[in-house]
Parts: C-alpha cells; structure tokens; sequence
C-alpha cells in the first residue's frame, strides 16, 4: 500500500473516532442499547487503529523466488525427450549404474503390486553387452514457490541373479504453514488471502533401464505398465 493511501485511511478512522466521540458527549440521552453500541463501535474503531499502525511497523516480507520451469512442463519434456532418445543433461540425473547380466533375459519387478509413483522405461541398446545400466531420473516437487525436490526420497533399485527389483521410496510428509493477514490489517493494506488451498506441481521420478538388443526383459504386465523406447 502506498504512503498516501495510509494517510487517507488514517484521516478517514480519525474523523470516525472524532465523530463517535461527539456523540457520546454532547449531552444528548442513549437509550441503553445505543450506548452500548456505540462503545462496542468506538473499541472497534480504536482496534482498528491500532491494527493500522502495527501494519506499518511490520517488516516487509521475503519471498523466495522460484526461476525454474513449471515442473509439469519439466515433466512432459523429460519424457518426450527420453522417448526420442535424446541426451540428457547431468541436472535431470539422480543416479547412474552398471550391473552385469549372466544370461539373456532382465526380469524387472516392482514392490508391491500397485501403481508406484515413479515411471520405468527401458531401451535395447548395442552401445552395451554383458551388463545393463540402470539410470535414475529424479522426481521434483514444488508448493507454491517453495522446491521441496531435494527432500524427496527416491525409489531404491537392487539387482542379483538377473533380476532388478525395484524398491518404493520411504514415506515422506512435509508439514508447512501458511500465515495470511487477518480482517484488520487487510482493510489498511487492501491484500485479501490468496490461499485458498495452496499451488502445487510435480514430477515423478523416472527410472531408465537401457539393456543389450539381445536381452529379452519381462515383468508382471498384469499389475505394471514398463514402456520400451524404441
């Protein structure tokens, strides 16, 4: 709020109180219940003013700014990108490792038999031979202009005998807070409260398994959905 709207609400709940204040003493006889409105009037009034001077003694408040991209948006990309098999810079990257394979067949299995909340993706590839390389995409998540990427848990990956079994990540909870200004001090600033429930994006972590050509790959096609890029 500019300085001479403030002098103008001032001005304005002066001249209330001025006004208030002749009548409670001009002499003039109440019935009971106008006198006790109009003191319940003029103890507004003053909470009023005093809100209005708290308001202007308050520090300005600092926003983080957020200068990334939309993390849907980020999303989409990542995948298209990924189904095209175009590289992908080191930011996107979580994790990379190699594992070797015994025989011609990956089995792929997931914890439990529920849609996790993480994609997985593999490719035939001739750049390898003998071994598979597990890439993990991380997830991002933002509330509001805060990114809370770096506290997510990713999912963990464990691999023997040929088969990566794929482990969901640890439960996470993030408790925030939201403080808007109340009634008095919103009538001098003219803000009004913008969270009605709160902005929220994400991005689901991606897991990529790149195999050799000759490798055949198999999961449980009934509970999980693992696309091949081609």
């Amino acid at each position: 709020m500019s300085p001479m709207a403030g002098v103008i609400n001032l001005i304005i709940f002066l001249g209330i109180i001025i006004f208030v204040f002749l009548l409670l003493t001009r002499g003039v006889k109440f019935t009971t219940s106008i006198k006790k409105n109009s003191l319940i009037l003029s103890g507004y009034i003053i909470i009023l003013l005093c809100s209005m001077v708290i308001y202007f003694l308050m520090p300005e408040a600092e926003h983080m700014e957020w200068k990334g991209e939309g993390a849907e948006e980020s999303s989409s990309l990542l995948y298209e990108r990924l189904m095209n098999k175009e590289d992908i810079e080191e930011d996107y990257l979580s994790s990379k490792k190699l594992y070797e394979l015994s025989g011609q067949e990956l089995e792929i299995k997931v914890q439990d038999n529920y849609t996790p909340e993480y994609m997985v993706m593999f490719e035939r590839t001739p750049d390898l031979e003998g071994e598979i390389e597990v890439i993990l995409y991380k997830g991002l998540l933002f509330i509001e202009e805060f990114d809370l990427s770096n506290e997510l848990p990713p999912p963990t990956m464990e691999f023997s005998n040929d088969l990566l079994e794929i482990v969901h990540p640890t439960f996470f909870e993030k408790n925030m807070a939201y403080t808007a200004p109340e009634f008095p001090f919103t009538q001098f600033s003219g803000e009004r409260s913008s969270m009605q429930g709160y902005g929220r994006s994400s991005r689901d972590a991606i897991i990529y398994v790149k195999v050799p050509e000759d490798v055949e790959v198999i999961w449980n096609e009934e509970y999980h959905n693992i696309l091949e890029v081609k």
